[in-house]
């Protein structure tokens, strides 16, 4: 699978949206509220490694495997 900066910009921008949105009143609430800044913070590490694309094409992309090696 492959991300693009503008897709994870996207997920990042919904679960913040979420977070903000988010009325936690019960346990299940707080383990979602958990996963949504756990992802959150997965989401951001990656889009601080997308590669730069200066020596050539610009290269927007990053794939699954590369992901899981960050």
């Amino acid at each position: 699978m492959v991300w693009t900066s503008r897709e994870l910009d996207l997920l990042i921008d919904m679960a913040e949206n979420r977070l903000s949105e988010m009325m936690v009143v019960d346990r299940e609430d707080v383990r979602e509220r958990n996963a949504l800044r756990t992802g959150l913070e997965k989401l951001s590490g990656l889009r601080g490694r997308m590669p730069k694309g200066r020596h050539g094409p610009a290269r927007d992309t990053l794939t699954t495997t590369e992901a899981v090696a960050a």
